[in-house]
């Protein structure tokens, strides 16, 4: 499964989330939320038909995408849990940072219990990867956080959700991937329905 489709599979409920917003039901109480719903809608249903496509193409293993599923049920839950706790806060950098030393005390303790030695790795040989990449992925997430305080949690988390355009283009420029006609179709359903959450 290449980068494309893993992303895609995995981060699909993400943008279904929407429609477990408490509220969801008065949708049609102003055309700016049809356009949203619509939008979320397009982008959704983009993912998910690029997921099915692909039992059909690809001997995909079971237990890989059992897996998927069930991160992919974490994906669409921690998001509303993030927001939230950012809206009690009312500080996006205070409530991730937080969390993140929180989380990372835990893993601290993990990884030493049960693969001792790789907390010294992580320091004295990938500290440079660690640091890069650790700090893209906080202040990415921390804006993420950030929007929730200004737009609806549920459709911060549908925009999100089209981090899946980034890596059709990365797998397609970096690692040779082929761009077929049923993935740039798929792409323009997903910016158009992009369009339709800017519209609302």
């Amino acid at each position: 499964m290449d980068l494309a489709n893993c992303l895609k599979f995995i981060r699909l409920p993400g943008g279904i989330a929407y429609f477990d917003h408490p509220g969801y039901g008065d949708i049609f109480a102003r055309q700016s939320d049809v356009d949203q719903m619509l939008g979320v809608l397009m982008i959704s249903t983009a993912i998910l038909a690029y997921g099915f496509a692909q039992f059909r193409i690809t001997a995909i293993n079971s237990k890989g995408i059992v897996l998927a599923l069930i991160t992919s049920c974490f994906i669409a839950a921690y998001p509303i849990v993030d927001g939230t706790g950012t809206r009690v806060t009312q500080n996006a950098m205070i409530y991730f940072g937080m969390m993140s030393i929180c989380s990372s005390v835990v893993l601290v303790i993990y990884f030493q219990r049960f693969h001792n030695g790789v907390v010294k790795r992580v320091f004295t040989e990938g500290w440079r990867i660690c640091l890069v990449g650790g700090s893209a992925s906080f202040i990415a997430y921390a804006i993420v956080l950030w929007a929730c305080l200004s737009a609806p949690i549920a459709l911060v988390s549908s925009l999100r959700e089209t981090s899946v355009l980034f890596a059709v283009g990365l797998g397609t420029i970096c690692l040779g991937e082929r761009l077929t006609i049923f993935k740039i179709c798929l792409t323009l359903v997903i910016l158009a329905g992009i369009i339709f959450l800017r519209l609302g």
